[in-house]
């Protein structure tokens, strides 16, 4: 219908020009351009029926004075019919290719290669598409999950590129199946998917938290063997006025950044909200400050503990502290996901003397059973050293004597660089009292090994990563050898954390690491399951 009326405009056009004598040869044809016009708007099919209409109106076929009053006598109207005709098919469909190539260049820019995943570009534009529609819709929470493969090297140079991709395919498929049929999974980097998905209701986190907990676990079957998917994830969750507070791009900061605290706490997976109300109320009806007081009054913290092994005698002989929160809604909620909450609420510095207090505590009573082992307990809990709790620490040591053999206070490269004077002296008058105190999560590059050995320590921590690299390169490997025999020429400790694997457990034991822990050799216990026969 649109084709027919823009043919019939431009034919009477054409008519009411011829039978007014005509317009002057120059501008005859420039009323082509409506044809083109018409091709342009509507596409090939109109374009073309366009001008084949107004090519037969023309000609003497229709009426004889149009084609007289024109040019005379015109023998080649046929001619002038097909080109009319043509133009307008062509114009069409060289719209449309250009617009199929537009469509394909955008496509393109929001795939990832080899997998054909949406990629980073495409999982932005969902998420600010979502916020978008959320200020529509208050009830709506937006969760965001990174699932971040581990191993995906080391399965490239077994299974080859093609099929890896492929493995991350069906994973893509098995993930978007957990969260659900209504949410968007991307390929953000070569390790990482990260799912997005909007709910209204109230349920929908902790049930996400549940579900990614439980794939987590599965085997997955690749090239028809069973393994165990080696990865970590983060889950964030953030209501209507946390959105309007934040952009995309922070975002996802704040869930790269929870995806890498479940690493760094060798945890399957760290969740935080990020319920920014507009009320003072959190949305439990307390806030946050008021339901952190109340989780420590009702001893909702409860203290787990994680083995590490000593390479020399094969027994366990320190114990890692594993702050865990029992929430009554939640579940085991890990320390990583509670951090963010305890930040948020300045209630860090009183948390660490909590927490100082209760493995004191523990350590004291097993000191009394006749139990020898040293506790390790992380001090740093945002790569900052607090002065405060340094004092308090000391003068609980001196209080109790038995602490001096049996205490490791662990603290985060990014805290010694960071460490001011007053925060260094109280460190060193730790160490004096004999507590050992070790350099956690080396190797993310805050510091250098020369750098430490200028400080006071007793021990260096490797990071989950830098072992997982020397297991898949060989230079990496070369230079972590390197590491350990230059810490243990200065007479200090060498502890690995994160050992997954048989493999990664042989080859730290063959580079001479000291210390090692993660989960295939134990992880983190409650009191009750400590495995006190292996432990020397």
């Amino acid at each position: 219908m649109i084709g027919l009326l823009s043919a019939s405009l431009i034919a009477i056009t054409f008519k009411l020009i011829a039978g007014a004598g005509g317009v002057p040869h120059v501008f005859e044809y420039g009323f082509v351009l409506l044809i083109v016009l018409s091709a342009f708007i509507h596409g090939p099919m109109i374009g073309g029926l366009a001008g084949l209409i107004v090519g037969m109106m023309l000609s003497p076929v229709v009426d004889t004075s149009v084609n007289t009053a024109i040019r005379g006598e015109d023998y080649f109207w046929p001619i002038r019919l097909i080109v009319l005709t043509m133009l307008g098919l062509g114009v069409g469909i060289l719209k449309r290719l250009v617009l199929h190539l537009h469509d394909a260049l955008h496509t393109a820019e929001r795939r990832m290669t080899g997998t054909n995943l949406p990629n980073l570009t495409a999982a932005v534009e969902h998420i600010d598409k979502l916020i978008k529609v959320s200020d529509r819709t208050p009830d709506k929470q937006l969760n965001l999950v990174n699932l971040r493969l581990e191993n995906i090297e080391k399965l490239r140079q077994e299974l080859g590129r093609k099929a890896t991709d492929e493995f991350l395919v069906m994973l893509a498929d098995k993930f978007q199946k957990r969260l659900g049929a209504d949410s968007y999974v991307t390929q953000t980097s070569s390790n990482e998917l990260t799912g997005i998905h909007a709910s209204e209701s109230a349920d929908a986190f902790e049930q996400m938290q549940k579900d990614i907990n439980s794939m987590l676990l599965e085997t997955v079957a690749i090239q028809g063997k069973e393994r165990k998917l080696e990865a970590a994830a983060g889950l964030y969750g953030i209501g209507k006025a946390g959105q309007r507070n934040k952009s995309v791009e922070q975002l996802m900061q704040e869930l790269t950044a929870t995806t890498q605290r479940a690493i760094d706490n060798d945890q399957p997976l760290a969740a935080v909200i990020d319920s920014h109300s507009d009320d003072a109320e959190d949305i439990g009806a307390f806030s946050v400050k008021r339901q952190l007081q109340e989780a420590l009054a009702k001893n909702e913290f409860v203290l787990h503990y994680q083995p590490r092994l000593n390479t020399a005698n094969g027994y366990f002989t320190s114990l890692e502290v594993i702050p865990l929160w029992n929430h009554p809604r939640r579940g085991m909620i890990s320390f990583a996901e509670a951090m963010p909450i305890l930040e948020e609420a300045s209630m860090v510095q009183y948390f660490s003397m909590w927490l100082v207090r209760h493995a004191l505590h523990d350590a004291e009573a097993w000191f009394k059973k006749g139990y020898k082992f040293r506790i390790s307990l992380n001090i740093s809990l945002t790569d900052k050293l607090d002065a405060k709790v340094l004092a308090y620490i000391l003068r609980e040591v001196r209080a109790h004597t038995m602490a001096s053999g049996l205490f490791s206070l662990e603290v985060s490269e990014a805290a010694l660089v960071n460490a001011d004077k007053k925060s260094m002296d109280y460190l060193t008058h730790i160490q004096h009292q004999g507590l050992c105190i070790i350099a956690s999560d080396f190797g993310e590059g805050k510091a250098t090994i020369q750098t430490l050995f200028r400080m006071p320590v007793d021990a260096v921590k490797f990071t989950k990563g830098l072992i997982n690299k020397a297991g898949h390169h060989s230079d990496k490997k070369r230079e972590l050898y390197s590491l350990i025999k230059m810490v243990r020429s200065k007479g200090l400790t060498t502890i690995a954390k994160g050992v997954q694997n048989r493999e990664a457990l042989l080859m730290l034991k063959q580079l001479g690491v000291d210390e090692l822990q993660g989960p295939i050799l134990s992880k983190a216990l409650p009191k009750k399951d400590i495995p006190w026969a292996r432990i020397r």
